[in-house]
């Protein structure tokens, strides 16, 4: 009705307005808004963007990518702590290749130019196919450096605490010069829990 041009326009401006509520709703009231919305599997499958160094390059090029889930990036970004500006026109700019395609194809159909109507959605359906597997990709390869870093974590934890244990139990040890049957048998008990290659 509106045209290829008028109707990317508006809904480039109707976009550009519910990004930037969708922002502001996600910065005021927090994530119990994202999670009434979307599955946790899904939030956790962006945690990424919350944690990466480089998380406002890697939010706008995935953003660009078509077939990319744009709706939960958007509300995810909104946790962050990335310029609310920047946010919103990437939000604005990076839907524009979706909505392009979809404006013109329908309007070849509207106007009954059925084959270029359906050249148009073809190839954005390849792009978008595209577009999904190397989000995949990434998505796929930053939860796994997330894991990783969550285990290694954990693993300095444990380690500090065995040390610490094993500190404590040498330096009762020489004080008690195994004299003491009863500390004798608690540090015979202690000892058995200790892994071989863990004492010092």
């Amino acid at each position: 009705a509106f045209g290829a041009v008028n109707g990317t326009l508006f809904c480039m401006i109707a976009e550009g307005i519910g990004s930037i509520i969708v922002l502001l709703l996600v910065r005021k009231i927090g994530v119990k808004l994202v999670e009434s919305i979307f599955s946790r599997e899904k939030i956790e499958s962006v945690r990424f963007l919350k944690s990466s160094k480089a998380k406002l390059i890697l939010f706008t090029l995935i953003f660009i990518i078509p077939g990319t889930p744009k709706d939960l990036l958007c509300y995810y970004a909104g946790l962050t702590d990335m310029n609310f500006g920047v946010l919103a026109a990437v939000c604005f700019f990076g839907r524009f290749p979706s909505i392009v395609t979809s404006v013109v194809g329908g309007s070849a159909i509207g106007e009954q130019n059925y084959l270029f109507a359906v050249i148009v959605f073809a190839a954005t359906a390849v792009i978008s196919l595209a577009g999904i597997l190397i989000y995949n990709r990434i998505n796929s390869g930053k939860i796994s450096e997330t894991k990783n870093d969550k285990i290694e974590k954990l693993n300095k934890k444990a380690n500090t605490k065995i040390f610490s244990f094993q500190k404590i139990y040498r330096i009762e040890q020489k004080k008690a010069g195994e004299k003491s049957p009863v500390l004798s048998l608690k540090n015979a008990s202690i000892s058995h829990l200790l892994r071989p290659n863990d004492v010092i």
